[in-house]
C-alpha cells in the first residue's frame, strides 16, 4: 500500500484505505510486470504438493512391502522393479517442472523487454546456449539485446512524451542556437 499512497493524493488515499478495511480483502500494489495471479499460484502450488505427496506415499508403501517380502525373491524382485519404475517417474517429473521454470523465465524476460510476441522471439533464441541456474536463465538478456539492435520492429519501442511533451529519448538539453533556430519559425 505504500506504492499506492506515492501514487495518490493523501485524501484519495485515504479512502481507498477506508474502502479496503471495509471490504475485508487484502489489496497487493506492486510494480513491474511479473506477477502471477494468486489463483494460478495456489493451483500450481496445490497441484505440486499433491504430486510429492502421492510419490512420498507409494515409496513408503514399497519400503513396509519389501520389509514383508523377505525371503520371497519373486515378490523381492517386482518390489524392486516398481521402486525403479518410481525413482524414473520422479526423475522425469522433477526434469518436467524444471523445463517449465526455465520456459516461464525466458518468457518473463521477453515480456520484460517489451516483446511483442513472446513465441516468434523465443524461436529466434538459441535456447541451448541458455543456462538455468538458481531460478534464473542466464545468457537470455544478451541475446535479447543483440535481437533487439537487429531486430527492432519485434519489440515494443517507447514513443512515451516527457513532461513537456517531447521526446524523452532526445538530447535533454537544448543550446540557446536551437530555440533561435525555432522562433525563426514562427
Amino acid at each position: 500500500m505504500k506504492l499506492l499512497e506515492q501514487i495518490l493524493t493523501p485524501e484519495l488515499y485515504k479512502q481507498v484505505e477506508e474502502a479496503v478495511k471495509a471490504s475485508g480483502k487484502e489489496i497487493f500494489v506492486g510494480e513491474g510486470t511479473n506477477f502471477v495471479p494468486e489463483s494460478r499460484l495456489i493451483e500450481v502450488t496445490k497441484s505440486k504438493n499433491e504430486l510429492k505427496a502421492s510419490l512420498d506415499e507409494r515409496d513408503k508403501q514399497l519400503a513396509e512391502l519389501k520389509k514383508t517380502a523377505i525371503g520371497n525373491e519373486e515378490l523381492t524382485k517386482k518390489i524392486d522393479a516398481l521402486t525403479a519404475a518410481n525413482e524414473k517417474q520422479r526423475t522425469e517429473y522433477e526434469a518436467t517442472l524444471l523445463a517449465r521454470e526455465k520456459e516461464y523465465s525466458i518468457s518473463t524476460e521477453l515480456l520484460a523487454s517489451g516483446a511483442k510476441n513472446i513465441k516468434a522471439v523465443k524461436a529466434l533464441l538459441d535456447l541451448e546456449k541458455l543456462t538455468f541456474k538458481d531460478n534464473k536463465v542466464e545468457g537470455v538478456k544478451e541475446q535479447i539485446e543483440e535481437l533487439k539492435k537487429n531486430e527492432p520492429y519485434l519489440f515494443n519501442i517507447s514513443t512515451a512524451n516527457d513532461a513537456n511533451g517531447g521526446d524523452p529519448n532526445a538530447a535533454k538539453a537544448k543550446t540557446a542556437d536551437a530555440y533561435a533556430d525555432f522562433r525563426k519559425l514562427r
